[in-house]
């Protein structure tokens, strides 16, 4: 199973680049979002709406 993570963060930065870049070398699916993109979703079956 390869681990899928997403890196929420509110600046595009060296240090939360540096992680996804760190965990893509170790076989992570690394994905990256803004803060803005994230919200709430009763509807949704995870509850976050991305």
């Amino acid at each position: 199973m390869i681990p899928r993570i997403l890196i929420v963060s509110d600046v595009s930065d060296a240090r939360s680049k540096g992680l996804a870049a760190r965990l893509e070398r170790r076989g992570a699916v690394v994905a990256t979002v803004p803060l803005a993109a994230i919200a709430f979703d009763t509807g949704s079956p995870s509850g976050l709406s991305i």
